[in-house]
């Protein structure tokens, strides 16, 4: 087994380990993340824009803890990409300026990102996912995986159950570019 494929597997383990109710969007997205970043939501979006829409969100956020939620999740050790949770880092005292410019940068660094990393990754999730005994049959990751492909691998957003179980906050960065 190849480390991509061993590091894609253990990514998808943890990640239903802490979230067992995500559904297929749900780790599609994350292997989406891992390989493409953030560079979608920044396509027409102006510095000032990512900016003010992520201090919007801090400023509603309820900061108390989660118990899944860690300050940092590495979606993929090779580049650094990771989720910074945004209600951990609120309470560490993360600045908002510091994760808009390493978002910003990181869509900068990865361009359209790794779409041969992204086939391999959803392919080794796939492969767990049919080895698993989630609650939803390997056909609806099937279907999702289908329906992505002949859209050009789009973005999706979180299924409305891990929405509601988990409420979400975070921004897609690669860690290095949070370095001070």
């Amino acid at each position: 087994m190849s480390d991509a494929v061993s590091q894609a597997q253990s990514l998808l383990e943890d990640h239903l380990d802490r979230h067992p109710l995500a559904e297929p969007a749900d780790l599609y997205k994350l292997a989406h993340q891992a390989c493409l970043g953030p560079g979608h939501l920044l396509d027409t979006a102006t510095p000032r824009m990512v900016r003010d829409a992520l201090a919007a969100e801090l400023q509603a956020l309820d900061v108390e803890p989660r118990d899944w939620e860690d300050a940092v999740d590495v979606l993929r050790p090779s580049t650094g990409m990771a989720r910074v949770h945004l209600r951990p880092y609120v309470r560490s005292g993360g600045e908002l300026k510091r994760l808009a410019d390493a978002l910003l940068a990181t869509a900068e660094q990865l361009g359209e990102g790794d779409r041969d990393g992204l086939g391999a990754m959803l392919g080794a999730f796939r492969a767990g996912i049919a080895a698993s005994d989630l609650a939803w049959p390997t056909a609806d990751f099937d279907l999702l995986l289908r329906e992505q492909i002949e859209k050009g691998l789009t973005v999706v957003s979180h299924s409305e159950a891990y929405r509601t179980a988990y409420d979400p906050h975070y921004r897609v960065v690669l860690l290095d570019t949070l370095s001070p």
